[in-house]
């Protein structure tokens, strides 16, 4: 599927199978400015769009490192929410057929991060190491950070969406 923000099927919380974003571009955007944030535009060109996907996919991601146990609420659906069977971090069931607001912030808060090319890579396998000592071999991580340290504020949002 073509992405493209003037034709972006965008999740509602009904679980569409073609949606790629969760939100329309202007609206992340706005929420950014307010911030002083303006790197993300939601302008209609290909860096913004790859900004936008690119969220999307590392947010996920990112969840699904920090053990988020959700079901996609319907088998065809594209995207990670709305989902059912999650708890957040205090116990409390995350609704169905929802995207909780602490997810929209990190979404949005990542897309600034990819337009303004400052989104760090988390724990990918390039910073795995392993080393042979005495047959044993040991597999570790070398120099690499995670998003907690990479993106604290992104990783706030996320951690409070998993039990």
């Amino acid at each position: 599927m073509t992405y493209t923000f003037s034709t972006a099927e965008v999740e509602d919380g009904t679980g569409k199978s073609g949606a790629l974003v969760f939100e329309q571009p202007t609206a992340t955007a706005s929420w950014l400015s307010d911030r002083g944030k303006t790197s993300f535009s939601g302008a209609a060109d290909a860096s913004q769009q790859a900004a936008a996907l690119k969220a999307t996919e590392e947010l996920t991601d990112q969840l699904m490192h920090l053990g988020f146990k959700g079901r996609k609420l319907l088998s065809t659906q594209a995207l990670i929410f709305p989902s059912e069977g999650a708890y957040r971090q205090d116990n409390e069931l995350i609704l169905s057929g929802t995207i909780p607001d602490e997810f929209l912030e990190a979404y949005r808060l990542a897309a600034e991060e990819c337009a303004a090319d400052t989104w760090m890579p988390s724990r990918s396998a390039a910073g795995i190491k392993r080393e042979d000592v005495d047959g044993n071999e040991t597999e570790y991580m070398g120099d690499s950070t995670g998003i907690d340290v990479n993106h604290p504020e992104i990783f706030a949002r996320l951690r409070r969406l998993v039990r």
